[in-house]
């Protein structure tokens, strides 16, 4: 039997955002360090937290207007323009760096059951990853999925910071499903977000399912009550369920 195509989103579906609070805090950490080595005047808290939501505000910005994402060196560009100490962004690489890594620093975890569920379903579907990536780049990503034993089961990776799309472009779900020859309507990719994966894969003719088990603060707020998917689930033994029926 000919194997289909199911491609996955990594946050709020594949992994949850735990420890975001303990990454944002190494990252901003990182950024008093540089300011106190590099800055030309003293920076108070308030100021540094305003820069941090400024540049969160900005990502959002670029992301849903762009439909792309930037990464860890334009965020730290745009951050130390904020706070108005550019001629420390030749020191910055320590900084960049810490953006960068601190998913691994303070890593989310795979959402449950999702581990034994892959395992089950590479037997037959062809996995694909298809990630709009944040501060962290996709390479990070993928260390960290290599680290957790999942990224095995995985035949090909989409990550926005890599390819200069984000969903629900259709360019960000072409770069994987143009590796296979499948039909889109042998497709199914799975995500979170309703105006970004759902609208996106919907777009192309693809099988969509809504992913809504990580009940986060920051994930839930993302969620619209109505969907066009064509299933919705909570975790991810009813993505097996629906998948193997």
């Amino acid at each position: 039997m000919k194997k289909k195509l199911l491609t996955i989103d990594f946050w709020n579906t594949l992994y949850n955002s735990s420890n975001g609070k303990q990454r944002n805090a190494y990252r901003q950490l990182a950024l008093v360090n540089l300011l106190d080595r590099y800055a030309n005047r003293i920076v108070m808290g308030d100021e540094i937290e305003a820069a941090v939501s400024d540049t969160w505000k900005h990502f959002e910005k670029i992301w849903k207007e762009e439909q792309r994402t930037i990464g860890s060196e334009e965020s730290v560009d745009f951050l130390l323009k904020r706070l108005e100490v550019e001629h420390a962004k030749p020191h910055a690489s320590e900084l960049v760096q810490s953006f960068s890594d601190s998913v691994l620093k303070h890593p989310p975890s795979l959402m449950e059951d999702a581990k034994q569920t892959l395992e089950i379903l590479s037997e037959q579907y062809h996995l694909a990853l298809i990630s709009d990536t944040g501060f962290s780049p996709g390479k990070i990503l993928l260390q960290l999925m290599d680290r957790d034993g999942v990224a095995e089961y995985f035949s090909a990776f989409s990550f926005s910071d890599q390819t200069g799309y984000s969903k629900p472009h259709p360019e960000a779900y072409q770069n994987v499903i143009s590796r296979f020859d499948i039909p889109n309507s042998s497709i199914t990719h799975i995500g979170d977000i309703e105006h970004t994966d759902i609208k996106g894969a919907k777009e192309l003719g693809l099988n969509a399912i809504r992913f809504t088990g990580n009940l986060t603060e920051f994930a839930t707020f993302r969620h619209s009550k109505e969907t066009i998917a064509d299933h919705e689930v909570k975790n991810w033994t009813e993505v097996k369920t629906i998948l193997l029926q």
